[in-house]
């Protein structure tokens, strides 16, 4: 399995592209120097560009973190099948962007429309080069199975990273950055998000706590004192920075998780966790406080983001009623007339 895993193509990581971040394009590695990432089934490295995300108006189908490929020509040039699409694209003052593109006001220019409903659009923008994003984000929840494996079968320094992110609900950059003994009192973390800027008290599951637990048994045995230090960390033992993308997605590899329908994100997990939520919120509303205890939980100040994440358990019970409502057609006619 491992001979198999090594002859495995990689992809070098060009650099990023802003998703409501302007960011200048591959500016973060030079050719060739980046983070090495398993390339997805289905494509061949010939030919094949993989950048980081960052910032979050493409929520919540990607995330800042997320790894996007795609196939350049070889030449600066606007396809007229990118429209209606995900792509990644090339400013005229080279900068970068993951958008969706619509047809601008005039010939020559672009929409570039933000998946997030609350981040800004681009208006008739004029583009050097736009790609199609060869590999659709997904924020499907993950399957028990899938979620088991990953638990069970995982690398801790990696695992642990999905864990926290399944019991607080929080971001991949919050999870990894902002989980810290500065910001925990009592058992509870009280991180402020980048995102919304709203501070969420989040009481910590035993098994985070037990991280906690771990990291302070670390610090002790090398006598050193830092609140502010990253409690996740790589497997050198050093806070995670920009390569985490990059170790999920050749973990996922390693697991044969990578090749799942819908494919598995790890920003999926937080939809994961929002389902089981809601799933019992969605049974009781009066009981569990309806749609605000998701949305009290994620942080969002928007009804719409945190219903969009619920949405699973909302069909799923709404479709449940619903076949309540219908006669059994298997009785007999009179026994339906007296229902």
């Amino acid at each position: 399995m491992a001979g198999e895993f090594e002859r495995t193509p990689t992809i070098s990581i060009a650099g990023k592209v802003g998703a409501g971040a302007s960011v200048p394009v591959f500016d973060a590695y030079a050719k060739g120097d980046g983070p090495q990432v398993i390339c997805p089934p289905g494509l061949s490295p010939s030919g094949v560009v993989v950048v980081e995300v960052e910032g979050d108006s493409v929520e919540p189908v990607y995330s800042a973190g997320d790894l996007l490929f795609y196939s350049r020509n070889g030449h600066d040039s606007v396809p007229s099948d990118v429209i209606g699409h995900r792509c990644v694209c090339k400013d005229e003052e080279d900068m970068g962007w993951v958008k969706q593109v619509k047809a601008g006001d005039e010939p020559g220019l672009f929409h570039l429309i933000s998946l997030n409903p609350g981040a800004n659009n681009i208006w008739n923008a004029r583009l050097s080069w736009i790609e199609r994003v060869n590999s659709d984000g997904s924020y499907e929840h993950w399957p028990e199975w899938a979620l088991e494996t990953l638990f069970t079968e995982g690398q801790p320094h990696i695992s642990k990273v999905a864990l926290v992110a399944i019991y607080t609900v929080q971001r991949r950059g919050d999870s990894l950055t902002k989980l810290c003994e500065a910001l925990i009192r009592d058992g509870v973390w009280y991180p402020k998000q980048r995102k919304t800027d709203t501070g969420v008290p989040i009481p910590l599951h035993s098994e985070v706590l037990a991280m906690v637990e771990e990291h302070q048994e670390w610090m002790r045995e090398r006598n050193r004192v830092d609140p502010s230090l990253q409690i996740l960390k790589s497997s050198r033992r050093a806070p995670w920075g920009s390569g985490f993308g990059a170790s999920w997605k050749n973990e996922l590899v390693r697991l044969k998780l990578h090749a799942v329908e819908p494919r598995l994100t790890f920003h999926g997990r937080r939809t994961t966790n929002a389902t089981l939520i809601a799933n019992a919120v969605a049974k009781s509303p009066e009981l569990y406080g309806g749609i605000e205890r998701v949305r009290s939980m994620f942080g969002h100040l928007s009804k719409r983001m945190s219903e969009h994440y619920a949405r699973h358990a909302i069909t799923e019970q709404t479709n449940t009623e619903s076949v309540l409502l219908l006669p059994d057609f298997g009785k007999p006619a009179a026994q339906n007339e007296k229902l």
